[in-house]
């Protein structure tokens, strides 16, 4: 049964990046005003929210990581829309200054568009698309982790992947922004 590994574990990843970024910030503000032991203790407690969510982000993207590269799940993680929504959420972190769990996403994306039907979810939405060549080529980088002295290198797998179907040669290619795009690429 993939969509019973699948689902719980996108749904957490998911929620994970969301309450990381509430309790970070939550932290963050009532570590700045807090003035009263009970203030501090509230602000401690917003701060070990925040690293909590986010190690149960990344223990839910380690595994997603690891089951996308079983056929059945990765086919389930496309029908359950996991291309748009790991994309969507990795630009919402970006967007925000968080890159912690980006390397994880990139893995996750790299595995899912090895078929045919994930090249086509990225496909679907050039923004999206866009989104990730610009991550891919930033400067500067996110700093090494988990191993990885590069943690967006799987990006260009997911680039390349994309590449394999003609309409994402085309949505990188062609239009205004194309000629950059592929300069940059190249």
């Amino acid at each position: 049964q993939p969509r019973k590994a699948a689902r719980p574990l996108l749904r957490l990843a998911e929620k994970a990046e969301a309450d990381a970024s509430t309790s970070g910030t939550a932290a963050n503000l009532a570590a700045g005003t807090a003035r009263t032991a009970e203030e501090q203790k509230a602000a401690r407690m917003a701060a070990v929210e925040a690293v909590s969510a986010s190690a149960a982000g990344s223990a839910a993207l380690q595994a997603l990581v690891n089951i996308s590269a079983v056929p059945s799940v990765r086919d389930e993680l496309v029908e359950l829309a996991a291309p748009r929504r790991v994309a969507e959420a990795m630009r919402g972190g970006w967007l925000e200054g968080r890159s912690g769990l980006a390397h994880w996403y990139a893995m996750l994306l790299a595995n899912i568009t090895t078929a045919k039907a994930g090249q086509e979810a990225i496909c679907a939405d050039e923004n999206l698309l866009r989104f990730l060549v610009a991550a891919y080529v930033s400067k500067p980088r996110p700093p090494p982790r988990d191993g990885y002295d590069d943690p967006l290198m799987f990006l260009g797998k997911v680039i390349g992947n994309v590449c394999a179907l003609e309409a994402g040669r085309k949505l990188l290619a062609v239009g205004e922004q194309g000629p950059t795009t592929v300069t940059t690429l190249v």
